[in-house]
């Protein structure tokens, strides 16, 4: 469902009741935060029901704050040599766009360790952004599906100076390629600069961190 929000003016609780609102889910961006700080802002959150988890891009904090693996998502790079803390840390993976990567997290899940995830798609060809190539998406989804690796979506970080209606475009486009290659599974994208053109567009799951910030101050 497309919808327009009037973002300006809003409360760090009101965007999150915007999102509830929109049916879609936020995902609590603490790698701003200290450990003492993150613990703090999720168990304000944790309860609200926009909020699906909170995401991180740094092993040594996932590892020093031991929240709930099934609500702690990696949304950072992946690198061969974090994927053990990874896995054994995180629930939710939305940043898999690499092959060896796709292989490595398979070998390594197993019973209370599966994983989500999301692939993640340069749709608008920013050279600075991760991402596999739209013209790749059903040919990755085909090799995780042989991997065994459950993947429930698509992912995508727009370009850092985008305008508006460039950012609106690219997240349409990654609901365009969800509903082709992966009509049952989710969208993931926009963060506290964008999240309501994100949700204009249709995504299912939002980043936002900075946006959240006066609640800890």
């Amino acid at each position: 469902m497309s919808i327009f929000i009037d973002q300006a003016g809003l409360t760090a609780m009101a965007v999150l009741d915007e999102i509830a609102a929109a049916g879609a889910r936020a995902v609590v961006v603490t790698k701003y935060y200290d450990s003492e700080n993150t613990a703090a802002l999720w168990a304000k959150l944790k309860g609200h029901p926009a909020v699906w988890g909170r995401g991180e891009n740094r092993v040594e904090k996932v590892t020093a704050t031991p929240l709930p693996r099934d609500t702690t998502h990696w949304i950072g790079r992946l690198q061969g040599r974090q994927l053990p803390a990874v896995v054994e840390h995180c629930g939710v993976v939305h940043s898999l766009c690499a092959e060896r990567h796709a292989v490595r997290l398979a070998s390594l899940q197993g019973g209370a360790a599966r994983l989500r995830c999301l692939v993640q798609v340069n749709v608008g060809g920013d050279p600075s952004k991760a991402g596999i190539l739209p013209s790749v998406v059903a040919e990755f989804l085909r090799k995780c599906a042989g991997l065994g690796l459950e993947v429930v979506g698509l992912s995508t970080m727009s370009w850092a100076d985008a305008s508006d209606d460039q950012r609106l475009a690219e997240y349409a486009e990654l609901v365009r390629l969800k509903d082709l290659h992966l009509p049952e599974g989710i969208t993931s994208g926009g963060t506290s600069r964008d999240w309501w053109l994100a949700l204009a567009a249709g995504v299912d799951v939002v980043r936002i961190g900075q946006v959240l910030s006066p609640l800890i101050e």
